[in-house]
């Protein structure tokens, strides 16, 4: 009997190891299918929603000092973002909610690291804002870190306003999405998690603008309705819920309150429909304030180097 080598043995035996792996099932569309950090098509966010689960509570607090010392994950997704866009890459974004999604998720995390690089996040109060919020925005008055293009999308130069007036113009047809975005500060709309996805995007839309708007920083109504305050946020974006009601069933005196009313807690819908005018009234904006959030802090640490 001849005797195999020992090597061809070991050889043999490594072969049927690997023919006894399970095989498993590959992503269609990816570029390149290094890691979970590719670029997948359809776009995916499932890197965004880590970072929201690890770092953001769930009374939308940010626990800052955690996302400073491990950030790498909230990078990678800029990186994907960098890389692809709607506007860059269509195929990757087949419907008008795969694409919405996309800009809503990009704001906010580009907010995320916005404080990120200013922590802690007081340091961008800093600016006077507007006093009053009237739907027209002084371009002089507002913070650098929300003008300035500083950022990446798809290729293209980015900042928060430029993102805010692309959702303004080309996603009228669902104001809720205004509701979604996050500037993390006072009178804002809490950052949700997980993020929004095209495929439960109207639901969660509809969640999140009644979240907001049953809060006590979205709409200040007195029993006569005598004076209808919305907060800042609401009016930046009024333009674009005005021209939703045009385009819908209010062609005559669209008012922004007209839209906000089925969100909103039952006594301030009861005071809507009852005062006489109080749903063509010009509502007046809340006085703007850039102050950010609560800064969730774990007691009795101290902030890590870098």
């Amino acid at each position: 009997m001849r005797i195999q080598p020992l090597w061809r043995l070991s050889l043999f035996a490594c072969l049927l190891a690997l023919a006894s792996l399970p095989v498993l099932p590959t992503r269609t569309g990816a570029e390149t299918i290094l890691n979970d950090s590719a670029v997948l098509k359809p776009f995916e966010h499932h890197v965004w929603n880590e970072v929201l689960n690890r770092f953001v509570d769930n009374d939308s607090q940010v626990q800052w000092l955690y996302l400073r010392a491990s950030p790498e994950r909230l990078n990678q997704y800029l990186s994907q973002l960098q890389r692809v866009s709607p506007d860059s890459h269509p195929t990757f974004f087949p419907t008008w909610q795969h694409r919405l999604a996309y800009w809503i998720n990009a704001h906010n995390a580009l907010m995320l690291r916005i404080g990120l690089n200013h922590y802690p996040p007081a340091q961008l109060t800093a600016g006077n804002g507007p006093e009053q919020a009237t739907g027209k925005t002084d371009w002089l008055l507002l913070p650098d870190w929300l003008k300035e293009p500083r950022y990446t999308l798809g290729n293209e130069p980015y900042s928060i306003f430029k993102l805010q007036e692309k959702l303004l113009k080309e996603f009228y047809f669902a104001p809720e999405a205004y509701l979604a975005l996050t500037t993390l500060t006072v009178g804002s709309p809490p950052l949700r998690k997980p993020g929004y996805s095209a495929k439960t995007l109207e639901t969660d839309l509809k969640q999140q603008a009644e979240r907001f708007l049953q809060s006590a920083n979205a709409v200040a109504v007195d029993g006569g309705c005598q004076q209808l305050r919305l907060s800042a946020h609401i009016m930046r974006f009024a333009p674009g819920i005005v021209q939703y009601l045009q385009a819908e069933k209010y062609r005559q005196q669209p008012q922004v309150q007209q839209w906000l009313r089925p969100y909103l807690p039952a006594a301030q819908q009861q005071v809507l429909l009852t005062q006489p005018g109080c749903l063509t009234r010009q509502a007046v904006g809340l006085p703007m304030n850039w102050q950010w959030i609560p800064v969730w802090m774990p007691v009795e640490t101290t902030l890590p180097d870098g």
